[in-house]
């Protein structure tokens, strides 16, 4: 195995499991809801039950090493840069390509409930996570076509449709964590079989 897919695949397995480690994984281990209440004579009140904000932006500053590229260990990262390494097994790489699939097709999908704010439906579960993270937590400006802050902004600005979309953040870095956790032991298991007997 190339010395850069050794590297490579110890990185991303520490860092996954500094996100197994952190709170935000406890929280969400334990379950996390929303909570309705009111009725035709009272005001809808939504409350979300989970992570706290702190807990959520800990784990996310180490989360967005796997979705951006720059470090090396993102999913895109990982599929064009050990794709090509002869050493690296079929398994892993037919099943790392078996999980990124899924992560996209999860991640272009519905976010789960609907959820329409100044007639538009938010699309998917992607659009959440990056106006999250690219509008508020991690950046304050994407370096898209669209300003992610302004969204966040009209989003925070109806606590229902905040806490709603809150929820489906949460639900999806969940199920990207397990994704980040399974390529994690691959990667494990395959620097171990890489290792020269004793």
């Amino acid at each position: 195995m190339q010395h850069s897919t050794k590297r490579t695949l110890g990185l991303f397995a520490e860092k996954a499991d500094l996100l197994l480690s952190l709170s935000f994984t406890h929280y969400v281990q334990e379950g996390f809801r929303l909570e309705l209440s009111g009725g035709t004579d009272q005001e809808t009140r939504v409350n979300f039950i989970g992570p706290d904000t702190e807990a959520l932006h800990a784990f996310v500053n180490t989360y967005r090493l796997f979705i951006q590229d720059s470090d090396g260990i993102s999913f895109r990262a990982l599929h064009s840069d050990l794709r090509d390494d002869p050493d690296l097994s079929e398994r892993w790489k037919q099943e790392f390509s078996r999980v990124r699939n899924g992560i996209n097709a999860f991640l272009d999908g519905p976010p789960g409930i609907n959820v329409v704010l100044d007639g538009e439906a938010i699309a998917t579960r992607r659009e959440v996570q990056d106006v999250f993270l690219y509008g508020d937590i991690s950046h304050i400006r994407h370096h898209g076509d669209e300003d992610r802050r302004e969204v966040f902004e009209r989003w925070r600005s109806n606590p229902i449709t905040y806490r709603s979309l809150w929820f489906v953040l949460v639900d999806t870095l969940k199920e990207m964590l397990k994704a980040i956790a399974y390529v994690s032991q691959l990667s494990k298991e395959e620097l171990r079989a890489g290792q020269p007997d004793d």
